[in-house]
């Protein structure tokens, strides 16, 4: 189910319970969904006024982190302490335990209530890679995966590493998992799906076809190339190709005051590879996320509204700076991938002393030529800039997630640009999270939209 409330108070279990109705099978929304969080540290506030990210709502994310990378955090707090990492083992089963903790579950119920199927001005988005249908260990998880979704009541959903149907040149080869999976959401209201496939799971899924897929309860709109298709990426990089599932939906009215805009979500999953595989260690797999993306970029260039959902494979330093506990977990991750491996943080320029990358670097980093040379914004900083344009305070949690995977580092996200024909609304962030769920390696990204 949507959330496990034991061990909750009466007033949070009560907030953390979804009413999903009898009818497992039902694509109607549910009567009852998750309680609103006060959110703002003030109702209003003077234009350009700053709230402070709220101590309160960091402490209760700092208690969702997996039991050894807490542990850990407090040794590197005490002078002179030895940190010790863990095996993983010991990490995936500390990250199946700490989603179902009274925090996760308190977390969950503070995801704000879903908008209305079919709302004009806002729809919800949730990317989640589902790991070929597994869990972390290994067991299937698809009803697991259909229950969060079916909780989160989502409008248009972002899978990775999904199991996909064979090409139309091989009809009747589906999988039983692949059809299982498409009637799944079919049976929750997501009738219109495009697919990217990326590699056959011979290891997870018995030669099953993976890859990205966008699910929309809203129907497809028809724009320019590649809308409503698949982008390849890299073709063929250690087996995998990597790819993009790009759908157009629309949002506003034209009866309403709100002119209609078309909306494009891509759904990918970067190279996970190269560092291991390569010879340049970290610097090819960032270099080699970077040219990815860069080619999702141009492949996107003409279409509008463009959001990008999906796993990265690798963090943010915007994210990692956001405050002091996220800069305290990516030193520590850091420190432990340094030891593990000195390729970590092998470098392609000559200055490297083999420490953390010098500032110049940061621009060939994946996220960071992004970040600062492609003009796109990660969803949370949109969060965090909306109550400044409306007048009111920032949100005291609007920051990105501390984590969306069973190692502790947050490489899921959510990234947007303006793009294409100009529009006269302005599409805005009123939500971005994490549901916390044991169904996969990774966490499922929430993000709620709004037309201004």
């Amino acid at each position: 189910m949507c959330s496990r409330a034991s061990g909750l108070s009466a007033s949070a279990a009560a907030a953390a319970t979804l009413a999903v109705g009898a009818n497992s099978q039902s694509n109607r929304r549910p009567a009852a969904s998750f309680a609103p969080t006060a959110s703002f540290c003030q109702e209003k506030a003077p234009q350009g006024v700053q709230c402070p990210p709220s101590a309160a709502w960091l402490q209760d994310a700092r208690a969702t982190l997996p039991r050894w990378l807490l542990q850990e955090e407090v040794s590197a707090s005490q002078p002179g302490a030895k940190l010790q990492d863990v095996s993983r083992k010991e990490k995936i089963d500390a990250y199946e335990e700490a989603q179902g903790t009274q925090a996760a579950q308190a977390g969950n119920a503070a995801i704000p209530t879903a908008p209305s199927s079919g709302d004009p001005r806002k729809m919800r988005l949730v990317s989640f890679n589902v790991h070929f249908m597994k869990d972390s260990h290994m067991k299937d998880n698809l009803d697991r995966v259909l229950d969060v979704v079916r909780c989160l009541d989502a409008d248009v959903v972002a899978l990775q590493e999904v199991v996909l149907p064979a090409p139309a040149s091989a009809t009747g080869n589906d999988r039983p998992v692949a059809v299982a999976v498409l009637e799944g959401f079919r049976a929750l209201g997501y009738e219109h799906f495009v697919t990217s496939p990326g590699f056959v799971s011979v290891q997870h899924n018995n030669g099953c076809l993976c890859g990205n897929a966008v699910f929309s309860r809203r129907p497809l709109v028809s724009g320019p190339s590649p809308a409503n298709s698949a982008v390849v990426l890299d073709p063929d990089r250690h087996s995998e190709a990597r790819s993009a599932a790009v759908a157009m939906v629309g949002m506003g009215d034209a009866g309403s005051d709100i002119d209609p805009i078309q909306v494009t979500i891509a759904s990918t999953h970067l190279d996970v590879w190269a560092e291991a595989r390569g010879h340049f260690g970290m610097a090819e797999g960032e270099m080699v996320r970077l040219l990815e993306f860069e080619e999702l970029h141009h492949s996107l260039r003409d279409l509008p509204n463009v959001i990008v959902l999906g796993d990265f494979n690798t963090t943010s330093r915007l994210s990692s700076r956001s405050s002091a506990e996220h800069r305290r977990l990516e030193e520590l991750l850091d420190t432990f991938s340094l030891a593990r491996s000195k390729s970590a943080y092998r470098h392609f320029l000559a200055t490297d002393g083999g420490g953390p990358r010098i500032p110049d670097e940061w621009l060939m980093t994946t996220l960071g030529f992004v970040e600062g040379r492609l003009g796109y914004r990660h969803c949370w900083q949109q969060w965090q800039e909306r109550p400044q344009r409306l007048g009111l305070a920032p949100p005291s949690s609007a920051l990105p997630p501390l984590y969306s995977h069973w190692s502790g580092q947050l490489i899921d996200h959510c990234l947007m640009r303006d793009a294409g024909a100009a529009s006269a609304a302005r599409l805005s962030v009123t939500h971005v999270g994490v549901f916390h769920t044991s169904a996969s390696d990774h966490l499922p990204i929430v993000v709620d939209l709004e037309l201004e």
